[in-house]
């Protein structure tokens, strides 16, 4: 049985963001490298993306890191209105971050803390 990955997030307290991030598959190329395909609904327009990896594992890995740059970057998220976990923990989506998404959320974190403790 294949697990198909899904992460719900609130988005302004009542609509809804899902994650889906299909298994992984082998490509059709000659470098035996694999696939997952991570879409995203709920944030403006549909995206869907096929992600590549060496191997099963980084393929799931960076479609993680895609998901998680894509909502990280939002104006949704930027306005503080999409959240994880009934919201218990602020600014926090749980999903792991790339380093170049790691330095924007850290400029951005100032207005972050602002918009809480308003």
């Amino acid at each position: 049985m294949k697990i198909h990955p899904v992460r719900i997030f609130k988005l302004r307290g009542q609509d809804k963001v899902e994650i889906h991030i299909a298994p992984a598959m082998p490509d059709d190329d000659q470098n035996q490298n694999y696939f997952c395909t991570c879409s995203i609904t709920g944030l403006g327009d549909h995206k869907e993306r096929r992600i590549m990896g060496i191997d099963g594992v980084q393929a799931h890995h960076l479609a993680l890191i895609y998901a998680a740059t894509t909502l990280y970057s939002s104006d949704e998220y930027a306005r503080g209105e999409l959240t994880w976990m009934a919201g218990n923990t602020p600014f926090d989506l749980g999903l792991p971050m790339a380093e170049s998404t790691k330095a924007h959320m850290e400029a951005l974190q100032p207005a972050l803390n602002a918009r809480q403790e308003s």
